[in-house]
């Protein structure tokens, strides 16, 4: 049950990391190429998610950028993680909304 929330919002949040331009200033603006965010989600269930999402340069500067998304949450059987990754390059289409994707379901 928790999976699938988690799920969502880490597609949610990692939605949000697909404009190149956008990620690339991120990354040029951090002495070690990389940009890294990390916060507390609540979903609606009312368990406390720990989201992380990271972007780097995919090889070389200017090229495509790889885009990291961690979600996790503590339940009876312990940590659970899951993680997201995608390719975002200089030139793509705009990403799907979550509830566009494959495998998600929109939040109500």
């Amino acid at each position: 049950m928790h999976k699938v929330e988690a799920y969502n919002l880490l597609a949610e949040h990692i939605a949000y990391m697909t404009d190149y331009d956008e990620c690339a200033r991120r990354i040029e603006s951090d002495p070690v190429s990389q940009f890294v965010a990390k916060f507390v989600v609540t979903g609606q269930s009312g368990i406390e998610f720990r989201v992380r999402l990271e972007c780097c340069w995919e090889g070389k500067p200017s090229g495509s950028i790889r885009v990291f998304g961690t979600i996790g949450y503590t339940d009876v059987d312990g940590l659970v993680e899951l993680t997201q990754a995608l390719i975002v390059d200089p030139i793509s289409l705009p990403p799907p909304t979550p509830s566009q994707s494959p495998g998600f379901s929109a939040r109500q």
